[in-house]
């Protein structure tokens, strides 16, 4: 008796199995998952992320609409700022010895100031050595459907190189190579 039912458990257990891959493969293809792992990834971050101090080590440069104000009146700079500006924020954390630098600004055209203004930034960049730029993933914006060759290099990527291409649909734009060649890419979102 134990040996006719096994096949027909087998059989069940199979087609069990097959059902829930392809339900679990019609929610990711359909992107039915997107919304509630979005919704609950700040709990689970919060649930799993291990609680430390605050250091005094590391210093954030913020960006804000007071920055911007200030720099309109005192220096009569108008958004967008000039590269060299930036230049010369990444050359201050350089002296200043800085263990590594993150810019959360996106410079995906040519500065309005010229290629010289994008070129001073990419030589700090290069100067300090340790600078970390974004790229921004997408599904119908973003100027590259795949990996541009100098982008592919200074990828930050904890396991393994980019596939040389998104599935269909999928786009990212990026930091101009003048400026990012010298620096790390991280994905901002």
């Amino acid at each position: 008796m134990g040996l006719k039912s096994q096949p027909k458990s087998l059989t069940g257990a199979l087609g069990l199995a097959l059902a829930a891959s392809m339900l679990v493969f019609g929610c990711w293809r359909l992107e039915l998952l997107e919304r509630p792992e979005g919704l609950t990834w700040d709990w689970r971050v919060r649930q799993i992320a291990r609680f430390s101090s605050s250091r005094d080590d590391i210093v954030i440069i913020a960006l804000d609409q007071s920055s911007l104000d200030w720099m309109q009146r005192e220096q009569g700079l108008v958004w967008p700022w000039p590269r060299e500006v930036y230049a010369a924020v990444v050359d201050f954390c350089a002296e200043a010895r800085s263990a590594s630098l993150t810019l959360d600004v996106l410079y995906s055209e040519p500065s309005s100031y010229g290629s010289e203004d994008d070129a001073r930034l990419g030589s700090a960049i290069a100067r300090h050595g340790r600078v970390t730029l974004p790229f921004i993933l997408g599904r119908e914006t973003g100027s590259h459907d795949h990996w541009p060759e100098w982008a592919a290099r200074s990828l930050l990527s904890l396991t393994q190189p980019p596939p040389p291409a998104w599935p269909q649909g999928r786009r990212a734009t990026f930091t101009i190579p003048e400026i990012a060649a010298q620096a790390v890419l991280g994905n901002a979102q």
